[in-house]
């Protein structure tokens, strides 16, 4: 067994850092637009990169039942939803530290290239959802969804 070495000094400036990263990624992020209510709950966070083939998507979801996500591709746009459920926990709890979010989730992931709808493929292992696009140069049908 390998132990892990727990540095207790606490670096505020990559504290802050960190929190700035992502008030900067909230507001600026071009598939959320300021002009809606975050009612669309957290986004997790997504790698998208393509391949000769194929665009890939890898989307982190540490604590979501495969069963609780959908996914649904329609005029370029590939839609991840689901929820993550809160843990429950008997009793009082303090927390000294919260920071995972649950709730409802939604990313949406601009694709600009022609896809194969039929071949869209998902494999949830680890706590991270993987996508697979198969690109084409003709198109194909309006719309399609895939489970997992």
């Amino acid at each position: 067994m390998n132990e892990i070495e727990v540095e207790h000094k606490c670096n505020r400036f990559e504290v802050n850092c960190s929190y700035m990263e992502r008030v900067f990624y909230d507001l600026f992020h071009p598939q959320k637009p300021l002009i809606l209510p975050r009612d669309r709950g957290w986004h997790p966070f997504t790698n998208v990169y393509e391949l000769s083939s194929e665009v890939v998507i890898e989307v982190e979801l540490a604590g979501v039942n495969h069963k609780e996500v959908q996914i649904s591709f329609q005029d370029k746009y590939l839609v991840i939803r689901g929820q993550r459920r809160e843990r429950m926990r008997g009793g009082s709890v303090l927390y000294h530290q919260l920071e995972v979010e649950y709730g409802v989730f939604e990313r949406i992931i601009y694709v600009p290239f022609e896809i194969d709808e039929k071949g869209i493929q998902g494999c949830y292992e680890d706590g991270f959802l993987t996508i697979r696009l198969s690109k084409v140069c003709s198109q194909n049908s309006p719309g399609s969804t895939t489970t997992l």
